[in-house]
């Protein structure tokens, strides 16, 4: 499971300036995070659906979601896929890969087809250099001005108002 997790609560000057804000403050960066957050799912979706990575089964888009939450102590969002593959689209690998004995159906040689039949193909280690395709990350970059500006707003608006 990979995931991207953008939390105010940790940043300890800012949350005591904030908790002196009052509640309006505290409001205002919940309900921008729960926006920003619905704006980071479609930033995903359309890095999945052929920006970052074409789309082929739609299993990995539809193992990916973003979640709002909020408390006492700030807010946040969390997006999380949970394809078994989605750490390696989204970081890459490089080096050996093991891969085991297994049966392979045969219906082509020398460019013609022939009769199908099952091959076995025995175990043997590969290396692999697979860059990441940054969906997640990439979704997060684009958005890094919206979310300096939606939470300048929030703050600016409870203070404000």
């Amino acid at each position: 499971m990979s995931g991207i997790s953008v939390d105010i609560g940790q940043l300890d000057a800012f949350d005591s300036r904030l908790a002196a804000m009052g509640g309006a403050a505290r409001d205002a960066l919940a309900q921008a995070t729960t926006q920003l957050a619905g704006q980071l799912q479609s930033g995903i979706d359309s890095a999945l659906a052929g920006g970052a990575l074409d789309e082929r089964s739609g299993a990995l888009l539809a193992s990916v979601t973003v979640e709002a939450s909020s408390d006492a102590s700030g807010a946040g969002a969390t997006a999380t896929a949970s394809a078994p593959y989605a750490a390696f689209q989204e970081f890459g690998f490089a080096g050996p890969e093991a891969v085991r004995e297994h049966l392979r159906r045969q219906s082509e040689a020398f460019g013609r087809p022939i009769t199908p039949r099952d091959v076995l193909v025995r175990a043997y280690v590969r290396t692999l250099d697979y860059a990441g395709r940054f969906y997640m990350e990439g979704a997060l970059d684009d958005m890094a001005d919206d979310i300096v500006a939606a939470y300048t707003d929030a703050v600016t608006g409870a203070l404000n108002g």
